[in-house]
């Protein structure tokens, strides 16, 4: 099944996961019975099964207990009235937004996204040229003074939603440490060039004169850009 997803994958090129994920997850799968069969014929040989079978649930019950402490999946239960919005707008909507922000706005807002975090790291060298092209443009308009370069952008790549969160913003970026990427390279650093001894005031995006948002909750707006639709 991994060998024909892989192949799949290669064929119908981003419709489906990165072709290399459908091995690797089968790799771990390998080596887990691989490790069990080999533990299996030295118990076996050194006849020991009483004993050592009961020891070994009870080790990895309680070694799993641990590693599980505190592990829980991401609670996106804050932004659901963001998602519940954006399934109110027109079905062929593209939305931009920050991409830490947009693999969820596609998911549960079930919304073309313009850029997301998670198909941003490519294996593919023209596509890689195009996100990191798309990218650089979506921080320049998304960090602007400018409403013309923002109006611009959008018009541009056919935008018709902007997703903006407060926190992506100085001084909620203020209180970050210098060290922090803020987005991976090389657009972390170019992220902090634009934001480097700004005020909130000192961002288009943020003018709600400029661009009224037609949703606010929680820290976050969206702003239609009429513009391109």
């Amino acid at each position: 099944a991994s060998f024909l997803l892989y192949a799949a994958a290669n064929v119908v090129l981003l419709k489906l996961f990165f072709p290399g994920r459908y091995l690797e997850y089968s790799l771990n799968i390998v080596y887990c019975t691989l490790v069990a069969v080999v533990l299996r014929v030295a118990i076996e040989h050194w006849g020991i099964q009483r004993l050592a079978y009961p020891v070994l649930t009870s080790v990895l019950v309680i070694a799993g207990a641990f590693r599980l402490q505190d592990a829980s999946l991401h609670d996106l239960s804050g932004d659901a009235a963001l998602y519940r919005f954006m399934e109110s707008t027109p079905k062929n909507a593209l939305v931009a937004g920050h991409p830490k922000i947009m693999d969820n706005v596609m998911t549960f807002g079930k919304r073309r996204a313009f850029l997301t975090q998670e198909l941003s790291h490519t294996h593919y060298t023209l596509y890689w040229e195009t996100i990191k092209a798309r990218t650089f443009d979506f921080f320049a308009a998304h960090y602007s003074r400018d409403p013309a370069v923002v109006r611009r952008f959008c018009r541009d790549h056919g935008i018709g939603y902007l997703v903006i969160r407060e926190k992506d913003f100085p001084p909620a970026t203020s209180s970050r440490a210098q060290d922090d990427p803020l987005y991976f390279a090389p657009f972390g650093a170019f992220v902090r060039d634009l934001i480097a001894d700004r005020a909130s005031e000192d961002f288009a995006v943020l003018d709600s004169e400029a661009f009224p948002p037609v949703f606010s909750a929680g820290g976050v707006r969206v702003i239609r850009m009429r513009e391109s639709e």
